[in-house]
C-alpha cells in the first residue's frame, strides 16, 4: 500500500512539472524553464508527452514568441540548448496533426519560420536534415516553400548531393520547388541548389522534370537559367508533353524562344499522337514552328489547321504558313464550315475559300500555287463542290470544259464571285 500511494505521489508530480514545462516554454520563461528541468522529473522525451502533444523541443520550435523573428529565433535558441543539455531528443518529430507539416523535425520547424540560429544549433548538435515530414518534405524545402532563404542555404551547403536530390511522396525536388516560384528568394535558392550539384533531370510521379516545372510556371529565369546548365529539353512526360508543348499550350512565347533556339525538337510526337502543332493557339507560335523545321505532315491534327485558318479567314495565319514552307497536302476529311449546318467533304483549303466565298484566299493561294494534287486534277469538276456552290445563287464559277493540265491557270484567271470577276485583295 506504501509503495503504491508513494508511486502515485512520484507519478503525480511528474505529470504537474511536465504541465508547468510546457507552460514556460509557451511563455518563454527560462528562469522557470531552469527550474522545472533542474528537478529531473519531467520527461524531456517521455511517453507522458506521447498521445497529447509534442516533446518539449517541438513545442519550443512552435511556440511564437514576439513579432521581432531575430529576437525570438536567439530565445528559441537558449531555450533549445537548455532542453538538449537535459538529454532532449533532436530528431524527435511532430506527432500533433494540427500543425502542418506533421511528422516536421525541429530543424525542419526553424526552417519553416526562419529560426537560423536554431537551425545552425541543431544541426552542429548532430540534427539529421534529410528526415522527411508527412508527405515526404524536408527541411530544405520548407525553407524554399517559405522562401526562407538565409536557412535555405544553409541547408545546402551543410548536407550531401543525395540529401539535395530527396523526392517528397509526389516526386518532387527541392529544385522543382525553387523552380516553381517565380520569388527572387526562389530564384537565389535555384542557384545555389545548382551550384551545390543538384540533379536537372530528376522526374517526379508526373514524369515532369525542373525544366518541365519551370516551364509550367512561366517561370523565365528559371527555365533560362536550367537551359543555360545543361537541362534536358525534349524529354516527355507522363502526359506525353514535351516542355515546347508546355509552354505552347501556355502561349508562353519567351521560354518557346529559349527552347527553340537552344535546339528543342519541334517534330516530336506524344503517345495520343499530339505535336507541337497541336498546342499552338498563338498563330504567332505556329509560325515559329515552321521555321524551326516542323513537319506538318507528321500528324493529320496538323494537316487540319490550314484548313481552318482558311475556313475562319485568318489571312495572316494562311500568309505565315505558306511563305514558311507549310507544303499543300491533300486531306479528305468531313468537315463542317463555319456558319454552316451541313458537313462537307473537302479536300484543299483551296476548296474551303471557295465554299466560303473568301475570294482574297482563294486568289492569294491561287497565286503562290498553293495547290494540292485535288485542286490540279479534280477540284473544277468536284460535283459535290460545285453542287455546294451552286446552292447560293449569287455565287458561281466558270470552269467548265477546261483541261485538267490547265486548272491552275483558269482558277487564276477566271474566279468568278456574284457573276463577276474579282480582283485580287492584298493579303494582310
Amino acid at each position: 500500500m506504501c509503495f503504491f500511494l508513494s508511486f502515485s505521489n512520484i507519478f503525480f508530480r511528474s505529470t504537474i512539472d511536465d504541465l508547468l514545462l510546457t507552460d514556460a516554454i509557451e511563455r518563454q520563461d527560462l528562469p522557470e524553464l531552469k527550474r522545472i528541468l533542474a528537478k529531473g522529473r519531467t520527461a524531456i522525451n517521455g511517453d507522458s508527452f506521447k498521445h497529447r502533444c509534442d516533446p518539449p523541443v517541438i513545442m519550443c520550435m512552435r511556440s511564437h514568441g514576439g513579432r521581432n523573428t531575430d529576437k525570438d529565433d536567439a530565445m528559441k535558441c537558449e531555450i533549445l540548448k537548455l532542453l538538449l543539455k537535459y538529454g532532449a531528443d533532436l530528431n524527435t518529430q511532430s506527432r500533433s496533426v494540427n500543425f502542418s507539416p506533421a511528422g516536421a523535425t525541429a530543424a525542419a520547424i526553424s526552417a519553416t519560420y526562419g529560426y537560423v540560429r536554431c537551425l545552425r544549433h541543431l544541426v552542429e548538435a548532430g540534427a539529421d536534415l534529410s528526415i522527411p515530414a508527412k508527405g515526404g518534405t524536408t527541411a530544405l524545402m520548407l525553407a524554399i516553400t517559405k522562401g526562407q532563404i538565409h536557412c535555405a542555404e544553409y541547408i545546402i551547403q551543410h548536407v550531401s548531393t543525395s540529401c539535395l536530390n530527396l523526392q517528397s511522396s509526389s516526386g518532387n525536388t527541392a529544385l522543382m520547388l525553387a523552380a516553381s516560384c517565380t520569388k527572387d528568394a526562389s530564384f537565389l535558392c535555384l542557384q545555389s541548389l545548382l551550384r551545390a550539384g543538384a540533379d536537372l533531370d530528376i522526374e517526379n510521379s508526373a514524369g515532369c522534370t525542373a525544366l518541365m516545372v519551370a516551364v509550367g510556371s512561366k517561370n523565365l529565369r528559371a527555365v533560362r537559367l536550367l537551359l543555360l546548365r545543361g537541362a534536358l529539353f525534349d524529354t516527355l512526360c507522363h502526359k506525353g508533353e514535351s516542355p515546347v508543348m508546355i509552354a505552347l499550350r501556355l502561349e508562353f512565347g519567351e521560354a518557346l524562344t529559349l527552347l527553340l533556339h537552344k535546339g528543342a525538337s519541334v517534330n516530336t510526337i506524344s503517345q495520343l499522337g499530339f505535336t507541337p502543332m497541336s498546342e499552338a493557339s498563338n498563330p504567332d507560335h505556329a509560325i515559329q514552328l515552321l521555321r524551326h523545321g516542323l513537319d506538318p505532315a507528321l500528324s493529320r491534327r496538323d494537316r487540319r489547321i490550314f484548313h481552318y485558318a482558311v475556313d475562319f479567314g485568318l489571312r495572316p495565319l494562311v500568309r505565315g504558313f505558306l511563305m514558311n514552307g507549310f507544303p499543300p497536302l491533300d486531306l479528305g476529311i468531313e468537315y463542317k464550315l463555319a456558319n454552316r449546318r451541313n458537313k462537307c467533304k473537302v479536300m484543299s483549303p483551296l476548296s474551303i475559300a471557295m465554299i466560303n466565298r473568301r475570294v482574297d484566299l482563294a486568289k492569294f493561294l491561287i497565286a503562290n500555287r498553293f495547290l494540292t494534287g485535288y485542286d490540279t486534277v479534280q477540284l473544277c469538276w468536284d460535283s459535290e463542290l460545285l453542287g455546294h456552290l451552286k446552292h447560293h445563287s449569287a455565287s458561281k464559277i466558270v470552269l467548265s470544259g477546261t483541261p485538267a493540265s490547265e486548272a491552275a491557270d483558269v482558277l487564276a484567271e477566271r474566279v468568278l464571285w456574284a457573276g463577276k470577276e474579282v480582283s485580287t485583295p492584298a493579303i494582310a
